[in-house]
């Protein structure tokens, strides 16, 4: 079982449903003596314009930490999309199965590159959305800092962390689940996840924006 996830926080400043698109009377003023609301749409590129940037909520942290049921609460309360690799891994299992490690790195390399080509379709089109990854990769953390600067777009994080021996343990139960994917192949990788869970923490992308860290230990 995972540990206490706070309430959300308010944020104001980070305000999801908050738009600065002018109305369309501005975008196209209306003909001498006739109505904004009668002349065509505005093309697309007018719209893009006045998008604002897009808002990115991370969550960041070890397994078992509650990432996902943080993210899911928040995707809850703003109607958000939650951008994750678990789920893409784990079609890639089912599809082409994954038998020993060398296999399961190739499936794990395509995964975060099919997560971060989703990532970034959803920025083009300036839609906020969640991104829940532990981010052990440098790699990684890499590839989210040159997004943002290209995107600009506005981001709020929480990292999530928790006393090394508990999240150990959380995760011995999550390996003996009968839910847990047997493609994740936890027995053959059981020495380098232990180094890396007991730990507590795992370090967060250096993102411009707020950096929250929650202790879900308890």
């Amino acid at each position: 079982m995972t540990g206490r996830i706070p309430a959300l926080p308010p944020c104001i400043e980070f305000d999801l449903r908050a738009s600065t698109c002018p109305p369309l009377a501005e975008i196209i003023p209306p003909a001498a003596g006739g109505v904004a609301g009668r002349i065509s749409p505005p093309p697309p590129i007018f719209i893009i314009k006045y998008m604002p940037a897009s808002k990115v909520i991370i969550i960041s942290g070890p397994p078992c930490t509650g990432k996902i049921t943080f993210a899911k609460r928040v995707s809850k309360n703003f109607g958000l999309p939650i951008v994750c690799c678990d789920p893409i891994r784990e079609l890639l299992y089912d599809a082409f199965g994954c038998f020993d490690l060398a296999i399961f790195r190739k499936n794990r390399k395509v995964s975060f590159a099919l997560m971060y080509n989703v990532f970034e379709l959803l920025l083009r089109c300036k839609q906020p959305l969640i991104v829940d990854s532990t981010f052990w990769s440098k790699e990684n953390r890499v590839k989210i800092l040159k997004l943002q600067s290209q995107y600009k777009f506005k981001c709020l994080q929480f990292n999530l962390r928790a006393c090394g021996q508990v999240l150990w343990g959380r995760y011995e139960e999550k390996m003996l689940s009968r839910h847990r994917h047997p493609g994740y192949l936890d027995r053959l990788r059981q020495k380098e996840l232990r180094r890396k869970i007991i730990k507590g923490f795992s370090i967060p992308p250096k993102i411009r924006g707020r950096t929250i860290k929650v202790d879900t230990t308890d």
